[in-house]
């Protein structure tokens, strides 16, 4: 198998590394850049194409990817046994109806650029507040879990400590085994508790932050609407200026 290159492009016309004959493909409709041989990790980036690209079944604009995710070109499939060896014939296109969603368009504009920049960067914020607000519900809820352990294994375990003492011989010792079982549960929690606090803490402002950079590049109001409803009205509601492509 060839060594695979540095860059590769994949559309239908002829001067891309990769080309795919299909009508949703756009003329060249999106790029593959390996960024770490080391863990072969590649940057999938759409360039401008009228049907999408997407990455096990979600269209991005740019995302690092590896050999075991599953990218789509409009609604043509691409094997990495093709884009690793660019010698091989591409595999077949899978036979089933397809009606593309728009035609294909041809070199990208600078405007395309530019709009796919700005849909790169904010679904970025998006997605990096929507994954911190679920750590920080998940850390909430780990929280409440460890308090209510503290405040029944600190009281238990001193109760059966010392309900151990009036035990004869060999009970007493199961009961002072007993008790430190407790107090080894609740002093775990205190010190996960201290970890989770702390982490829950890399999280000050976090809304704040969001509205700063969660804005119109061109009129710099805060964008209301959640990133998924942005893909379908791709206006900014304030100034009615495009920020998806």
């Amino acid at each position: 198998m060839n060594l695979p290159a540095q860059r590769i492009t994949i559309g239908r016309k002829p001067g891309n590394t990769i080309v795919l004959n299909s009508s949703d493909v756009s003329g060249t409709h999106a790029s593959l850049t390996l960024i770490n041989p080391v863990t072969k990790t590649w940057e999938i980036q759409d360039l401008g194409s009228a049907n999408g690209t997407f990455v096990d079944g979600l269209k991005v604009y740019r995302k690092e990817i590896t050999e075991i995710n599953q990218i789509k070109l409009g609604q043509t499939f691409i094997s990495w046994d093709v884009i690793l060896n660019r010698n091989a014939v591409p595999a077949p296109e899978p036979i089933v109806e397809r009606t593309p969603l728009r035609p294909p368009l041809e070199d990208p504009t600078p405007q395309d650029e530019a709009l796919r920049e700005i849909a790169w960067n904010l679904k970025k914020v998006s997605d990096d507040y929507r994954e911190k607000k679920n750590r920080m519900a998940e850390i909430q809820a780990q929280e409440a879990v460890n308090s209510r352990i503290q405040g029944l294994g600190f009281p238990m375990g001193a109760v059966i400590g010392s309900l151990a003492q009036a035990l004869p011989g060999d009970y007493k010792i199961l009961g002072y085994a007993g008790g430190v079982i407790s107090l080894g549960f609740a002093v775990s929690a205190l010190v996960s508790s201290k970890k989770l606090s702390k982490e829950r803490k890399t999280f000050t402002g976090l809304d704040d932050w969001y509205k700063i950079n969660y804005v119109c590049p061109h009129c710099h109001t805060f964008i209301q609407q959640p990133f998924e409803l942005l893909e379908k009205t791709k206006n900014c509601r304030a100034c009615k200026k495009p920020l998806i492509p």
